[in-house]
């Protein structure tokens, strides 16, 4: 199965490249030359497509690391999960607009979480919390704690994320999908 998700996306990847260089090309073509054959309509679609398959590279390539990253590693948070949580924040990302930078960075805080165990500061408000705006807020609310009592306790490090991030996922939908 893992050879069959690595070949799906090695295609997928060589196919979007492909695509992106036959649009790059049509973008390079002068207007002038495009008026004399007629095919400034197939530049608009060009452009068109060319964000389009960039958007579905980001989503695909985000969601295939994802899934590597599922099956290599040995969590104590359920992977279906995993996958919700994972499906809940990139919704909440493209919700709020985040830059590519933002997103990432989210996401990685997101794993760290996942794979340390553990909610740290340092994940937690630098990396996830310069993404999702009101994070500890959403996080307090969803543990029924006050946000200085969360704030002692990720300080401590004694939230268990396979016990917390459940429970703030449900509250992120909430808070900003419903």
């Amino acid at each position: 199965m893992k050879t069959i998700l690595y070949k799906l996306g090695l295609f997928c990847i060589i196919f979007t490249w492909a695509v992106y260089v036959c649009s790059f090309v049509l973008l390079l073509i002068p207007g002038a030359v495009m008026r004399l054959f007629g095919i400034k309509l197939l530049k608009s679609y060009a452009i068109k497509f060319n964000r389009w398959m960039r958007r579905a590279e980001n989503k695909f390539r985000d969601w295939y690391v994802m899934e590597a990253y599922l099956s290599l590693a040995d969590f104590k948070l359920d992977k279906d999960e995993a996958r919700k949580l994972y499906v809940t924040v990139c919704s909440v990302f493209t919700k709020l607009e985040c830059s590519e930078e933002q997103k990432t960075n989210g996401l990685n805080a997101l794993w760290q979480m996942i794979a340390k165990d553990v909610i740290t500061k340092e994940d937690f408000y630098f990396q996830f919390g310069n993404s999702v705006q009101g994070c500890g807020n959403i996080m307090a609310q969803s543990l029924g704690f006050k946000l200085n009592e969360l704030h002692e306790k990720i300080n401590l490090k004694q939230l268990v994320s396979s016990e917390v991030l459940p429970k703030f996922r449900i509250e992120l939908e909430k808070a900003y999908l419903s």
